[in-house]
């Protein structure tokens, strides 16, 4: 008789965003695991909300953007029902969505296609652009300067929006 073992990973519901978070920085972004440390400190504080990966042609235009953002509210509302997570391993792997990961994937694949340079910005909770004196701490901890208005290709054809399923308070899209 064959046996079958059920394997789930369990996390807190701040370690799980940290892992999606993660999985992007550390492959739609050329900063180093140092840098990303700090960013998923930030992400630990609730003071960085979401993460805008570009892709940049030889104009300096965007030909693709990947988002992905979490809603400090909804998360706050999750950990007061559950602050667990149990995430599956069909649709995980090893705690990272396949929906985080098919569209880092598609991501990166537009940007090897298309020789586009790899760019990263991120936006800051409503925490951290109330008190300009945690605005300015944040910044100089990242080194970060407030980011130039970006020029975008005109006509994406294709937006896709998604949700991570394990998580609901987290979400992206897609646009190229």
């Amino acid at each position: 008789m064959a046996t079958t073992i059920a394997r789930t990973f369990t996390f807190t519901r701040i370690e799980a965003v940290k892992i999606q978070f993660k999985h992007s920085l550390l492959y739609a972004s050329d900063k180093d695991r140092d840098y990303i440390n700090l960013l998923l400190e930030c992400v630990e504080k609730r003071q960085i909300k979401s993460f805008t990966f570009l892709g940049m042609n030889k104009q300096n235009q965007c030909e693709i953007e990947f988002n992905l953002q979490i809603d400090w509210e909804k998360h706050q509302v999750s950990c007061l029902m559950d602050n667990k997570v149990e995430l599956d391993p069909r649709t995980t792997n090893e705690g990272v969505s396949a929906v985080v990961e098919d569209w880092t994937g598609v991501y990166l694949k537009a940007i090897n296609e298309r020789g586009l340079t790899k760019e990263i910005q991120w936006t800051y909770s409503s925490e951290v652009h109330n008190d300009s004196n945690l605005l300015k701490q944040v910044r100089q901890k990242l080194n970060s300067i407030k980011a130039a208005p970006i020029v975008y290709v005109p006509n994406f054809k294709t937006n896709e929006k998604f949700i991570v399923r394990e998580l609901p308070e987290m979400s992206g899209s897609i646009r190229f």
